[in-house]
């Protein structure tokens, strides 16, 4: 009996708060998105050759 008005409080908080966890899972998501992107080292060498490209060809400087 107690387990299932745990279950019962606990179902019912989340529907209390579901739009904060559902707030919550798509900052997650948009952040692994992100961070996947940085792990992608051929894109990464492409993005970096472009501004030694955009530095030599049109003399905009990019440091750090």
């Amino acid at each position: 009996m107690g387990g299932a008005l745990l279950a019962g409080a606990a179902a019912g908080g989340a529907y209390y708060k579901k739009d904060d966890l559902t707030q919550g899972l798509t900052w997650a998501t948009d952040h692994m998105k992100y961070v996947g992107n940085l792990w992608d080292e051929a894109a990464l060498d492409q993005r970096v050759e472009a501004l030694i490209d955009i530095e030599r060809d049109q003399g905009v400087m990019f440091r750090t």
